[in-house]
């Protein structure tokens, strides 16, 4: 390219420039309003066809209903490796290790219905973490 087609290029008319960019502009906001009108019809027509309406509530529920299964199948999953890896036994030792209760309560035996039915009564507890 020679030099004067390069500045001839870059020098414009500063009407041309706010024509091309009004048209532009114009334009952009053309599409902007025809594409919200069509969105509103096509809205509208999906809230007055009942039976539209119906499909697509049915759909999203059917998809909603089976992310939900899915959801819950691998939060089932992993709970189970979770707590597969725990032995109780060794929690329950380490909760109790170093505690000391102590406990005041009173057992009543009592015929109820033909038979032996026992009440127990704590009067009071006192826990101790040493």
């Amino acid at each position: 390219m020679a030099g004067g087609e390069h500045s001839r290029t870059m020098i414009m008319d500063p009407k041309e420039k706010k024509s091309s960019e009004s048209i532009s502009l114009t334009d952009l906001v053309k599409k902007v309003v025809f594409a919200s009108i069509g969105s509103a019809v096509m809205a509208r027509d999906v809230v007055t066809d009942s039976k539209l309406q119906k499909e697509l509530i049915g759909g999203l529920l059917s998809k909603a209903e089976k992310r939900k299964d899915e959801i819950m199948e691998i939060l089932a999953r992993e709970v189970s490796k979770f707590l597969g890896k725990i032995n109780v036994a060794d929690e329950i030792t380490k909760a109790l290790k170093g505690m000391v209760i102590n406990l005041s309560a009173s057992i009543d035996f009592k015929e109820k219905g033909g038979g032996i039915h026992p009440r127990g009564t704590i009067h009071k507890a006192d826990v101790k973490i040493e």
